[in-house]
């Protein structure tokens, strides 16, 4: 009897593992999310500085390809 129970507490802590690997991955996504999102608004607000000096255009498009 005892056996069985300790078996059942087992199982109970590998489903919450389980759970908050879950968890985890999403928040990881949400993360990765931001981040992008971050690097994304910090590029174009380079470009647009670049746009306002129409002489080092070309420079913000190599800039972005090395990115």
């Amino acid at each position: 009897m005892h056996g069985q129970q300790l078996t059942a507490d087992a199982w109970d802590l590998h489903g919450q593992k389980r759970h908050d690997q879950a968890e985890g991955q999403e928040k990881t996504g949400q993360y990765k999310f931001l981040c992008r999102y971050f690097l994304h608004m910090f590029s174009l607000r380079i470009i647009k500085k670049y746009h306002e000096d129409n002489a080092s255009l070309r420079k913000a498009n190599t800039f972005m390809v090395s990115l």
